[in-house]
């Protein structure tokens, strides 16, 4: 996959595990994400295939392994985005009130720190 936002070629794993680590809690993570995992595999497999390439090329095992390489990297730099945007709300909202208290909570939502252990889903089988 080649990730034009940071001119990179890198595993697809690495974005979903930033949207994953920025974007669930470890609670929703806990009860999803082998669900999530699937259907992303799933849909990359049957849209591979529809584009020429063979099925299987990106076998679930592969997926797995990439998920679990990159795991840490998606939560702890998820979670620095996650900090830098309140930051930046913050300021922003000390210079101009008029910015809405919806985009001010969907940023500081969480109060507390990323939960960094591996859930059940995540071990070695």
């Amino acid at each position: 996959m080649i990730d034009l936002q940071l001119v990179r070629r890198a595993s697809p794993m690495v974005d979903i595990c930033y949207l994953l680590g920025s974007s669930t809690s470890p609670e929703q993570r806990e009860e999803h994400l082998d669900e999530w995992l699937k259907l992303y595999w799933t849909s990359l497999d049957t849209n591979l295939v529809r584009l020429g390439y063979p099925g299987n090329l990106y076998t679930y095992e592969e997926m797995m392994r990439n998920f679990k390489q990159n795991f840490l990297f998606g939560v702890v730099v998820g979670a620095l985005h996650a900090m830098v945007s309140a930051e930046i709300l913050l300021t922003h909202r000390q210079r101009n009130p008029m910015i809405s208290d919806y985009s001010f909570r969907w940023s500081t939502r969480r109060t507390n720190p990323p939960n960094l252990t591996w859930t059940s889903q995540m071990k070695r089988r």
